[in-house]
Protein backbone atom coordinates (compact mmCIF):
# COMPACT_ATOMS: atom_id res chain seq x y z
CA UNK A 1 0.00 0.00 0.00
CA UNK A 2 1.65 3.43 -0.82
CA UNK A 3 2.10 5.86 2.45
CA UNK A 4 -0.27 8.75 2.92
CA UNK A 5 1.14 11.36 4.71
CA UNK A 6 -0.65 14.98 5.22
CA UNK A 7 1.52 17.89 6.80
CA UNK A 8 -0.47 21.07 7.84
CA UNK A 9 1.69 23.96 8.18
CA UNK A 10 -0.50 26.90 10.66
CA UNK A 11 -3.36 25.53 8.97
CA UNK A 12 -2.28 27.38 5.97
CA UNK A 13 -0.37 24.73 3.93
CA UNK A 14 -1.44 21.44 3.80
CA UNK A 15 0.74 18.85 1.77
CA UNK A 16 -0.41 15.51 0.89
CA UNK A 17 1.34 11.89 0.04
CA UNK A 18 -0.73 9.21 -1.56
CA UNK A 19 -2.94 11.21 -4.45
CA UNK A 20 -4.26 9.41 -6.90
CA UNK A 21 -6.91 12.17 -8.38
CA UNK A 22 -8.66 15.08 -7.71
CA UNK A 23 -12.21 14.64 -7.34
CA UNK A 24 -13.54 18.06 -6.99
CA UNK A 25 -12.27 21.39 -5.56
CA UNK A 26 -13.32 24.95 -5.30
CA UNK A 27 -12.23 28.01 -2.91
CA UNK A 28 -14.19 26.26 0.26
CA UNK A 29 -14.02 22.55 -0.38
CA UNK A 30 -11.36 19.99 -1.57
CA UNK A 31 -12.02 15.80 -2.58
CA UNK A 32 -8.70 14.65 -2.92
CA UNK A 33 -8.22 10.49 -3.85
CA UNK A 34 -5.65 8.88 -1.72
CA UNK A 35 -4.21 5.31 -1.14
CA UNK A 36 -6.20 5.07 2.02
CA UNK A 37 -9.64 6.90 0.50
CA UNK A 38 -11.26 10.07 -0.01
CA UNK A 39 -9.64 13.04 1.84
CA UNK A 40 -12.30 15.93 2.04
CA UNK A 41 -11.23 19.51 2.70
CA UNK A 42 -12.56 22.36 4.19
CA UNK A 43 -11.40 25.90 4.19
CA UNK A 44 -11.64 29.24 2.63
CA UNK A 45 -9.63 30.68 -0.15
CA UNK A 46 -7.88 27.58 -0.93
CA UNK A 47 -5.55 26.90 -3.58
CA UNK A 48 -4.25 23.74 -5.66
CA UNK A 49 -0.47 25.20 -5.05
CA UNK A 50 1.03 21.74 -6.20
CA UNK A 51 -0.32 18.57 -8.49
CA UNK A 52 2.27 15.80 -9.26
CA UNK A 53 -0.06 12.28 -10.27
CA UNK A 54 3.48 10.82 -10.97
CA UNK A 55 4.95 11.44 -7.63
CA UNK A 56 1.49 11.45 -5.94
CA UNK A 57 1.61 14.61 -4.04
CA UNK A 58 -0.29 18.09 -4.29
CA UNK A 59 -0.08 21.26 -1.48
CA UNK A 60 -3.22 23.82 -0.97
CA UNK A 61 -2.70 26.60 0.71
CA UNK A 62 -5.59 28.83 2.02
CA UNK A 63 -7.50 28.83 5.49
CA UNK A 64 -7.73 24.52 6.56
CA UNK A 65 -10.67 24.78 8.91
CA UNK A 66 -10.91 20.49 8.57
CA UNK A 67 -9.48 17.62 7.54
CA UNK A 68 -11.59 14.33 7.05
CA UNK A 69 -11.70 10.77 5.32
CA UNK A 70 -15.53 10.35 5.34
CA UNK A 71 -16.63 6.47 6.44
CA UNK A 72 -18.07 4.44 3.37
CA UNK A 73 -21.76 5.78 3.42
CA UNK A 74 -20.19 9.11 3.14
CA UNK A 75 -21.00 10.46 6.08
CA UNK A 76 -18.90 12.08 8.22
CA UNK A 77 -18.75 10.18 11.49
CA UNK A 78 -19.21 11.93 14.78
CA UNK A 79 -15.89 12.45 17.31
CA UNK A 80 -15.29 11.47 20.35
CA UNK A 81 -15.44 15.56 21.96
CA UNK A 82 -18.70 15.99 19.78
CA UNK A 83 -20.60 13.64 21.18
CA UNK A 84 -18.88 14.21 24.84
CA UNK A 85 -20.38 17.83 24.61
CA UNK A 86 -23.48 17.73 22.82
CA UNK A 87 -26.55 18.60 24.37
Amino acid sequence: MDENRLQLENRKILRITGVTDVSSFSDDQAEIETSLGLLQIGGRALHLDLLDLEKREAQLSGQIDSLWYPDKGGERKEGFFSRLFSS
